[in-house]
């Protein structure tokens, strides 16, 4: 199996498994089965929350890689737009003194 369906797997069977008890406790089936639907509704958040956040992490990544290439697209621009090459070199001048 994979890695999803182990997880889905795991998840009902923990929500189940806190409908289960929760029943016991309560004597209550509706209320054990809120129960198991919150906890399963809970994980669920904190895994859609860590997908996101590896998933902004990845487009950071890909942002810093593509700021580190900017000099040749510099380069680049000089060569087709006179005027950014104009205002390169006034940045340039101006960082320098």
């Amino acid at each position: 199996m994979g890695k999803e369906w182990l997880w889905w797997l795991g998840e009902f069977g923990l929500a189940a498994t806190v409908a289960v008890v929760a029943g016991f406790v309560t004597k209550d089936v509706p209320i054990s089965i809120l129960y198991g639907l919150f906890v399963g509704t809970v994980f669920f958040v904190l895994r859609e929350h860590r997908r996101v956040v590896i998933q902004h992490e990845k487009l950071v990544t890909e942002m810093e890689d593509k700021a580190l290439n900017l000099p040749p697209t510099f380069t680049h621009l000089e060569i087709l737009e006179p005027n950014v090459r104009h205002l390169i070199e006034r940045a340039n001048y101006s960082t320098v003194y």
